[in-house]
């Protein structure tokens, strides 16, 4: 399991802040939220 700030990275945010707004922008909950609520089916 990677954490989010490799999460980010991999997917070329330069900072969490940017990738948990877009996260939630796209998948309409953050990403803590989401491990949070691993059966979640986007």
């Amino acid at each position: 399991n990677l954490n989010i700030i490799e999460i980010a990275s991999k997917c070329g945010f330069n900072n969490t802040a940017n990738f948990n707004k877009a996260f939630k922008k796209t998948v309409g909950i953050t990403p803590g939220e989401y491990r949070l609520n691993d059966n979640i089916i986007i």
